[in-house]
């Protein structure tokens, strides 16, 4: 586990069933300016349906805390970790680059050119979802994109957890350029107010048992993980992690790769 203001987790590095790797971005976990991340290749149902491949967890996650802003992002690959390891890879530079200050709309505006120098998507033409969010603590703002099934969660005591925008089936690439332009409807601006919290995730979190989101950790299980972590995102990555892996309401979990990202705004 590593703290800092900017942690990237990569599937490539986190390919062990049944383990997870996570990271604490932000500062103090008592205060609100505190995120977590965390990342797990699944359990061995994952072995079952994926079967044999060089990289076994396509999924990353990037976790970005200077006190004032959060940036999110969670990628999820499919045919292939290439597109997802690139997308986040490219992300993470971008915002050390430029800084947290940085929107959701400049930073893609600067990734899609370096995307076209990508030149290869892996054999079987890799392409991945991106959910990608900024939260500006100081203006109550939360906004970003969300592309295919990875989902972008608001939650609080008083109103619950809703999704912010539904799934689609919009996936996108580097050596893609087809791809790269974003349908209005996953953009996303949204009010948010201190101690709301904001959690990003692969589906391999809210679709644990695999395309089976009704038997899966739901608004329920996300709520109730939310209370129990009190004030720390490291207790909810870890908890939400683990409750993935294991599954719910005596369902199996673990039957995908998992990518989660939270933080209190």
């Amino acid at each position: 586990m590593t703290t800092s203001t900017i942690a990237a987790l990569f599937g490539e590095d986190h390919g062990s069933t049944d383990q997870f790797g996570l990271s604490i971005v932000g500062g103090p976990l008592s205060g609100t300016s505190a995120s977590a991340c965390g990342l797990s290749a699944g359990s061995d149902g994952v072995l079952t349906r994926k079967g044999p491949s060089l990289v076994l967890n396509e999924d990353c996650v990037l976790a970005v805390d200077d006190g004032r802003r959060v940036i999110q992002a969670v990628a999820d690959g499919h045919h292939g970790h290439e597109a997802s390891h690139l997308t986040v890879e490219l992300l993470a530079a971008i915002v050390e680059e430029s800084g947290p200050l940085i929107s959701p709309e400049e930073a893609l505006a600067q990734l899609h050119p370096r995307w076209s120098e990508a030149e290869t998507g892996g054999e079987d033409g890799s392409r991945c979802t991106l959910a990608l969010l900024s939260i500006d603590r100081s203006e109550g703002v939360m906004e970003g994109v969300c592309l295919g099934d990875s989902g972008v969660f608001l939650g609080n005591m008083e109103s619950g957890v809703r999704r912010v925008v539904p799934p689609n089936t919009f996936y996108t690439a580097p050596w893609d350029p087809g791809s790269h332009g974003i349908p209005p409807s996953a953009f996303f601006r949204v009010p948010v107010k201190s101690g709301d919290w904001v959690v990003t995730c692969s589906d391999g979190v809210h679709e644990c048992r695999y395309e089976t989101p009704e038997e899966s950790i739901g608004m329920e299980e996300l709520e109730s993980l939310m209370i129990g972590a009190g004030r720390s995102p490291e207790a909810l990555v870890e908890a939400a992690v683990r409750l993935a892996l294991a599954g719910v309401r005596g369902h199996p979990g673990g039957e995908d790769n998992i990518a989660i990202v939270a933080s209190i705004a």
